[in-house]
């Protein structure tokens, strides 16, 4: 399983994560952009959270021009997370579908998923990314979590959990066998030792459960009530 940081920071921190096997994530909201010698080596996200978290509407633009920015530096990244609404279910869907032809065509890119999404919902459009993005709000993203690693997993196609901070959650992921996380705490806080020393314990541990054969995403709320979507 990979972890990818947060990466807000100078060359110096960044040599250091990616000399321990750590990959970078890069965000429209940063003032630094990928290095030729970080090919492949990172991700990009795609702002959304960011603007959710600081209750400002998602820059658009920005994202936009940080993917003509990073394309004009003739890298790739190892996947972009499509553009989405953070607990924001069938709109972020929408918003999601409408990118997979605005991006780079040799860019792989991973679909998020959100609160109220179903497996139903994003089976048309899996065979033309290259992964799921966990995200939504916690409680959702953690109850649902195998679910989606095993779908993606059982279609050829990677799955990545979204703000994996703690030891715990990083446990957590690794259970649901997932392919990749990222977090930040450790770049903001400057906990890079204790994140490293958490991924070197983790990486002698065995997944404690496998996800069922027949698990599924459980069906979103309006579903449960019968509602017609």
């Amino acid at each position: 399983m990979r972890y990818y940081v947060a990466a807000p920071f100078g060359a110096d921190r960044r040599d250091r994560y990616l000399a321990k096997g750590v990959g970078l994530l890069y965000s429209p909201t940063y003032r630094f952009a990928p290095r030729p010698c970080e090919d492949r080596q990172f991700i990009l996200d795609n702002g959304a959270f960011s603007a959710y978290v600081n209750g400002t509407p998602w820059d658009e633009d920005g994202f936009c021009a940080f993917v003509r920015r990073v394309a004009g530096l003739d890298i790739t990244p190892a996947f972009v997370v499509l553009p989405d609404i953070v607990a924001g279910g069938l709109r972020s869907l929408d918003r999601s579908a409408e990118y997979i032809s605005r991006l780079p065509d040799t860019w792989e890119k991973y679909l998020p998923v959100q609160d109220g999404m179903t497996d139903e919902d994003i089976i048309p459009l899996l065979n033309r990314v290259e992964g799921i993005f966990v995200g939504g709000t916690v409680t959702w993203k953690w109850r649902t979590a195998q679910g989606w690693c095993r779908i993606a997993h059982i279609l050829g196609l990677k799955c990545h959990i979204g703000r994996v901070n703690s030891e715990r959650q990083l446990l957590s992921a690794r259970n649901a066998m997932a392919d990749s996380v990222d977090g930040s705490t450790a770049s903001r806080n400057h906990r890079d030792d204790r994140l490293f020393r958490h991924l070197a314990a983790l990486g002698d541990q065995r997944p404690l459960e496998q996800v069922a054969p027949d698990w599924r995403p459980p069906r979103s709320r309006s579903e449960d009530r019968g509602d017609v979507r």
